[in-house]
């Protein structure tokens, strides 16, 4: 009886409260945060929808196109290590703490970045990014963890799985065929490297790419000033006393001595300016690092406590592979006569993430080949390549747009399967119908109707919230600016036929690249496609 009362109570409560509550904040829209200049190194974006989760994403230059053949499988390796604690916390204080506060935290590579990503509730997330941001830049690897970790096995487990997965195989192979190195460069460890990337190796590459100057910050669902705060806290400078006692100073300086000895034949009275003459072309970096643990340059490496001093130099005295993406063209085959179809991808150099041709060259696709939100749903009305496959064949098939945009290029084309026996005929039909953009014309109504599906297509891929986050994230990189979905969407409509014209023009008469996975028994050789 007693609880009926209670809950009649309550509900009388419920209805009166609601009518006191307070007038919800209106949502804020997506900034670029002008942060303090003592982190300025750091770009920061963020957005507040007012959800009760709050995601924040720290994005890294880190991606497999800065690989070299000193490390090639690296990032896959990043991926599978970002819950190994460093010298400040261990692998096992990360996994408790992080399951305390209710935190899902995981790490993504792509061709151009390494992403960490965190989400959990708004009241937990300040306790959370204290226990992720050590993880972030320049960390350090505890033996022990690298040793009992089991990332090789979890690495392996990728690449088999890799195999059966005819669409995944097809992407890396016309990034391949493309690029051939940087952006060419796999996501995935060869199999034959799988167990003989090397902690140094790991952590050479973490010195060199997870800095300040290349990472970025996008977070939604927290208020700007909370995120600027706790950056500031994480990166501004900090006293020595505090940090360290004299008996970890005496530690850090014999530890540094033999160091400096071995690893940089420096004497240990040398001062602090004449070993930054060696850092070469970053040495304004370096003095900024420096600087934040109140390090004087005239002070000798014997006084100063410089395992900082000595790490960011080690991260100066490496060279990043920084170099603008290069397209080739090219042709890759993966023959696997056990897959049931055959799939074939054809691509030439699209515009970058900063292009101003990039929306343009999403019209273009959504002439050639419209997206569709409408399941089981084939060949979409309007879809010129799917309008060309269908005259020379009455069997199923597969079509699917190819718009791939990166910091410094893209890939644009289209991906087809069919049946072995008819993947001939209907990969160069589809060839055909995209190569003659160069001598048709695009009509108004094409484009109109482009439009309606390409703005539809940002809105619904916006309300995913880590879609979002990521986009926010890629735009701070590239551009040090963010966009609204509003401001691009009166973009889209801003563009005018002529525009779609010319941009589809300069598509259809670029540097071909090809790549096809399955029965190739039927599928022509690139050249033999092209005359």
């Amino acid at each position: 009886m007693s609880a009926l009362m209670s809950r009649n109570i309550c509900r009388s409560l419920k209805g009166r409260l609601y009518s006191v509550q307070a007038v919800r904040k209106a949502e804020e829209g997506p900034q670029f945060l002008k942060v303090p200049s003592s982190i300025d190194m750091v770009k920061v974006a963020t957005t507040n929808n007012m959800a009760p989760l709050s995601r924040l994403l720290f994005v890294l230059k880190a991606g497999s196109r800065y690989e070299d053949g000193s490390n090639y499988g690296v990032t896959h390796l990043m991926r599978h290590t970002a819950y190994l604690g460093t010298e400040e916390i261990s692998a096992f204080k990360v996994f408790k703490e992080l399951e305390k506060l209710g935190t899902r935290f995981n790490a993504v590579t792509t061709r151009d970045y390494t992403m960490y990503s965190l989400t959990c509730t708004r009241n937990n997330l300040p306790n959370a990014f204290k226990v992720v941001y050590p993880l972030m830049e320049g960390r350090d690897f505890n033996k022990w963890e690298w040793r009992d970790s089991n990332h090789n096995a979890k690495m392996q487990f990728d690449v088999t799985a890799l195999q059966n997965q005819p669409e995944v195989l097809l992407m890396e192979g016309i990034h391949e065929a493309a690029f051939r190195h940087g952006l060419g460069n796999s996501l995935f460890a060869s199999p034959n490297l799988i167990g003989k990337i090397t902690q140094e190796t790991a952590t050479c590459f973490i010195a060199k790419t997870c800095r300040l100057d290349r990472m970025g910050v996008a977070c939604a669902g927290i208020d700007s000033d909370v995120l600027t705060d706790l950056l500031e806290e994480a990166i501004s400078p900090v006293s020595r006393d505090e940090e360290y006692d004299s008996e970890e100073i005496a530690y850090l300086q014999r530890e540094v001595f033999d160091r400096v000895k071995t690893m940089h034949g420096v004497d240990q009275n040398v001062a602090v300016k004449d070993l930054l003459k060696m850092c070469g072309t970053e040495i304004d970096l370096v003095k900024k690092k420096i600087a934040k643990y109140g390090i004087s340059e005239d002070q000798t490496i014997e006084s100063a406590v410089v395992k900082d001093v000595l790490k960011f130099y080690d991260i100066a005295r490496t060279v990043t592979n920084d170099e603008k993406a290069k397209y080739f063209g090219g042709e890759r085959r993966i023959n696997r006569a056990d897959f049931p179809l055959t799939y074939v991808t054809f691509a030439t150099e699209g515009p970058s993430m900063s292009s101003a041709d990039r929306l343009s060259a999403a019209l273009v696709q959504q002439v050639l080949n419209p997206s569709t939100s409408v399941k089981y749903v084939a060949n979409v009305k309007g879809s010129r390549l799917s309008s060309a496959i269908k005259k020379v064949t009455d069997g199923e098939f597969m079509l699917k747009g190819l718009n791939v945009n990166y910091s410094d290029s893209g890939l644009f084309g289209f991906t087809v399967a069919a049946d072995p026996q008819d993947i001939g005929k209907v990969s160069k039909a589809a060839l055909d119908e995209f190569l003659s953009l160069a001598s048709t014309s695009i009509t108004d109504a094409d484009v109109a109707r482009a439009k309606y599906q390409l703005k539809s297509d940002i809105a619904m891929k916006m309300e995913n919230v880590g879609a979002t986050v990521m986009n926010l994230a890629e735009q701070v990189h590239v551009t040090q600016n963010v966009t609204s979905l509003n401001d691009t969407l009166m973009m889209v409509d801003a563009i005018k036929t002529d525009d779609v014209v010319k941009v589809a023009k300069k598509l259809a008469g670029g540097k071909l690249s090809m790549s096809s996975v399955g029965n190739l028994k039927n599928v022509p050789y690139l050249d033999q496609f092209t005359k």
